[in-house]
């Protein structure tokens, strides 16, 4: 019952306790570039990108879609139509938009959740996303590789780069367990490190939400701060009325 009553208090934290009335010290990742890919809902997917931005400033920040639009941050690619693009382009064509060493790839349902749990010790590493539990995982032969979710996931630009090069690279399921589970043998003889499940853990959540810098799966009341509210919180702090971090 306590666990329950708990469970319910941080749920209503994550939708009401947004810092209104003190200001946000902002979160410094210079080594990272912040990406959201969506080419199916673009007001949806800014919500969770302007959502980041309001938590962390990083080296560099890119929507990347198909739909048109003036603001700076986006990127204009080919339509992705089908989960299986999405994949591929995750895998073959994401390091061609990374300008840092690390990119922090994130989704309308996988923003920053608590900016101040931040760890350097992430970037030790060349690919950290929350662990699944092991029942998720492709078979016992991938039973200890739980790191893991791509919605929520930093990965070094280094990995990136050599999926996308490296001919034996085949995008046949999901990006994230193609990343993480079928190649994840061949990668760490490479020489790419992949986050243990305890780091991986503080590092993102997934559905049920616990203490960690971010989180993924949308469950209803986990969704990024709405525009109006940064309306009124740039013009209490920064005394302009828009939605747009600066």
């Amino acid at each position: 019952m306590l666990d329950r009553i708990r469970q319910k208090l941080l749920n209503r934290r994550f939708k009401f306790g947004f810092p209104l009335f003190g200001k946000v010290t902002r979160t410094r990742l210079p080594q990272v570039t912040l990406v959201v890919v969506d080419c199916v809902d673009y007001q949806r997917a800014r919500r969770a990108f302007d959502h980041c931005l309001f938590y962390c400033e990083f080296g560099a920040a890119k929507l990347l879609t198909h739909f048109e639009s003036d603001d700076p941050h986006v990127v204009k690619i080919a339509p992705i139509r089908s989960i299986d693009a999405y994949s591929h382009f995750m895998v073959k064509e994401l390091h061609r938009y990374i300008d840092t060493e690390f990119v922090l790839v994130a989704q309308w349902d996988g923003f920053v959740w608590q900016h101040r749990m931040w760890d350097p010790a992430f970037l030790e590493h060349d690919y950290i996303g929350a662990p699944w539990p092991a029942h998720l995982t492709r078979g016992e032969q991938h039973r200890n590789h739980r790191v893991g979710n791509g919605g929520f996931s930093l990965r070094s630009r280094k990995l990136q780069q050599f999926l996308a090069e490296d001919p034996r690279v085949d995008v046949t399921d999901n990006e994230d367990v193609v990343i993480c589970q079928f190649l994840r043998p061949m990668l760490e003889q490479a020489g790419f490190s992949f986050a243990p499940v305890d780091l991986a853990a503080r590092f993102s959540c997934e559905g049920r939400l616990h203490r960690a810098f971010g989180h993924h799966g949308h469950q209803g009341w986990n969704m990024p701060l709405r525009p109006l509210w940064l309306k009124f919180y740039n013009l209490l702090h920064h005394g302009r009325f828009d939605a747009r971090v600066r």
